[in-house]
């Protein structure tokens, strides 16, 4: 997860639009998907990579499972439940303060806190 949110800050730091990274629960997988831009109104897709972690992931910060998160040119960052089926954002949600994922595998669990000034796990 690390390596995909690097690559979506280098993404959207020459991109105009930024970059949207989706994560998408399949039981006990979570398939993590990076695209080109932001659903914000500019050019959104294509996929530049997917990859499917061994592990859930969570956030008490989203109201659902299936959520995104939004990289603009700056590298700063927001979250929403949004998913690709719902088409444009009017406008971006903003930043909830950090976002605590929780990865879960078997009987193991970890919480590392995504700051959205940085979009960098810690």
């Amino acid at each position: 997860m690390s390596a995909l949110l690097a690559s979506a800050r280098a993404l959207a730091s020459s991109s105009g639009n930024g970059a949207t990274v989706t994560v998408v629960p399949t039981g006990s997988q979570t398939v993590v998907t990076l695209y080109a831009g932001r659903p914000n109104g500019g050019a959104f897709g294509p996929i530049v990579t997917t990859d499917t972690l061994d592990a859930a992931i969570a956030s008490a910060a989203m109201s659902t499972a299936t959520f995104s998160l939004f990289i603009d040119s700056a590298g700063t960052g927001t979250a929403s439940a949004w998913t690709t089926t719902q088409g444009v954002l009017n406008a971006e949600p903003p930043c909830p303060g950090a976002l605590d994922l929780t990865f879960s595998a078997g009987s193991g669990r970890q919480t590392h806190a995504l700051a959205c000034t940085d979009m960098v796990l810690q």
